[in-house]
């Protein structure tokens, strides 16, 4: 009898236990659900601003899909694309090739580089007839990529003074070392004396 009046008090605890955290729970405020999602886009710009003419729309749209076309295949089919693409930019400085060098080949910068990356887009912000979305997405990678090269020069600064303290550390090693050798010498000489 002692032992089940214990397991009933345990148990009115617990269960009292869980119900001040289930009340304590539902006293917070929830957070109101948004009722119109619009109200949080700035739909500032006038529909006629906007260039999406359905020509330039198909052009932009298939360009997204032979990119990611590009992006899916492996890295030495990637990279032989990259070398005819490359060449097909040198001959024609066609702002699409630019865009599928930047963006479907060059996860990795194995294609081109980062500072040719960022000369190609800002050749390609510069052109009067850009798409604005396609401006807009070309302007966001031109601040990420100017970030990345100066975190590289940054990191290649910092290497370099790495390396410079390793030789100087190692430089003042080998003297502590001679001169633990001469500390040597002297004390053989004066046991010896």
């Amino acid at each position: 009898m002692p032992i089940f009046i214990k397991l009933l008090f345990l148990a009115l605890i617990f269960s009292n236990q869980g119900c001040q955290i289930h009340f304590l729970q539902q006293d917070k405020p929830q957070p109101s659900p948004i009722e119109n999602k619009q109200a949080y886009f700035d739909n500032t710009t006038p529909l006629s601003e906007i260039d999406a003419t359905p020509v330039y729309t198909n052009e932009v749209y298939r360009l997204l899909m032979q990119g990611m076309q590009y992006h899916e295949l492996n890295k030495p089919q990637q990279q032989e694309k990259c070398e005819t693409l490359k060449i097909n930019y040198q001959a024609d400085e066609d702002w699409k090739i630019a865009w599928l060098l930047i963006y479907a080949l060059n996860d990795d910068f194995a294609c081109i580089n980062a500072t040719q990356s960022l000369d190609m887009l800002n050749k390609i912000q510069d052109l009067p007839d850009m798409n604005i979305q396609l401006k807009w997405l070309n302007g966001k990678h031109i601040k990420l990529l100017s970030q990345i090269i100066k975190s590289n020069k940054h990191r290649d600064k910092l290497a370099k003074q790495l390396r410079e303290s390793k030789m100087k550390l190692q430089k003042e090693s080998h003297k502590i070392e001679e001169l633990k050798k001469i500390e040597a010498n002297i004390n053989k000489k004066i046991e010896n004396e």
